[in-house]
């Protein structure tokens, strides 16, 4: 069998370093390297990120090649430029054509708001079968928090989802997922397959040998509360700070509270506005910013509790 994988999920600027980035690249590498009787295509956005130093073991393989589409920029959402959005839509089906695929697998469908990700295909120039990981829907589920008070995002995310609806099938990260999909979006079961959400044991893993370098020093920390993800507003976060600001003064003095994640400007000022409204010393928070593994792994293994008050996730 010849599968394409559309590495888009990976190349997204707001998904590469998520979940949804450490996700596709670990369930890509499990699938050649368990399933090596197959020939794979690893399909990539010419106008987005090389992955090609991602894979470079798997590209080695006899049956696994890189292959890149192009098309004219800017096609994102945003930039409202249809002629383009069209034109790529061929190019990109054309392309996916020539590969003379049994099946294609996109890494993540709700790609190209405000980036040239593009996901779509013209069905007169390709039929080839179509699955997607799915994830969540978070924001239909959620709308006021993503849907009511922007416009343009209500209106690309609708889209997406009528499109998402067209899929010969969608495979789901956890019980959870599949479920949303037959409720909400009427998929019939036989259609969703929930192929469950995994841990990295190579790299998340107590390692009595390693070292690797650290960029942060847990002198400085002592001991500490973890929480690790994004900061949108479903994550939390504030109610976190909440809490935390009503411990016990001798709690308070003992552990501190480390954000880490990539976080946006924006989002670290109203963090900063939080803390002040809770009256919390600021020397007790260290948000730090985007981790690397190693880091994150040093965190999840230092920690004295690691807390995670997210109200929705895809898992």
């Amino acid at each position: 069998m010849r599968i394409a994988i559309d590495l888009q999920g990976l190349q997204s600027d707001g998904s590469r370093v998520r979940g949804i980035g450490r996700y596709s690249i670990e369930i890509i590498k499990n699938i050649i390297h368990n399933n090596n009787f197959h020939d794979y295509i690893l399909v990539a956005n010419a106008a987005m990120k090389d992955l090609r130093l991602n894979f470079k073991d798997e590209l080695q393989l006899d049956n696994v090649i890189y292959y890149e589409w192009c098309s004219p920029c800017p096609v994102d959402f945003l930039s409202g430029n249809i002629t383009k959005s069209k034109t790529a839509i061929y190019l990109r089906s054309y392309s996916f054509f020539c590969i003379h695929a049994d099946v294609i697998l996109i890494t993540s469908f709700f790609e190209g708001f405000n980036d040239n990700c593009l996901v779509e295909f013209d069905e007169s120039i390709l039929n080839t079968k179509i699955v997607s990981i799915f994830y969540d829907l978070i924001p239909l589920l959620n709308p006021s928090l993503y849907l009511d008070n922007n416009p343009e995002f209500h209106k690309f995310y609708n889209t997406k989802i009528e499109n998402f609806k067209q899929l010969d099938g969608i495979l789901a990260i956890s019980k959870s997922s599949a479920n949303e999909a037959i409720k909400f979006l009427g998929f019939e079961e036989r259609r969703v397959f929930n192929i469950s959400s995994a841990c990295n044991r190579d790299l998340f893993n107590v390692s009595q040998n390693e070292t690797v370098s650290h960029s942060i020093d847990l002198e400085d920390l002592s001991s500490f509360i973890l929480y690790a993800g994004a900061f949108d507003l479903r994550k939390n976060i504030y109610n976190l700070l909440a809490a935390y600001s009503i411990l016990p003064n001798n709690i308070l003095e003992k552990y501190k509270l480390v954000l880490a994640g990539k976080i946006a400007n924006s989002e670290k000022e109203l963090i900063d506005i939080w803390i002040k409204r809770h009256n919390i010393n600021p020397s007790n928070v260290l948000i730090t910013g985007y981790v690397s593994d190693a880091d994150l792994k040093l965190l999840y293994g230092s920690c004295s509790l690691f807390i995670f008050p997210s109200l929705h996730e895809g898992f």
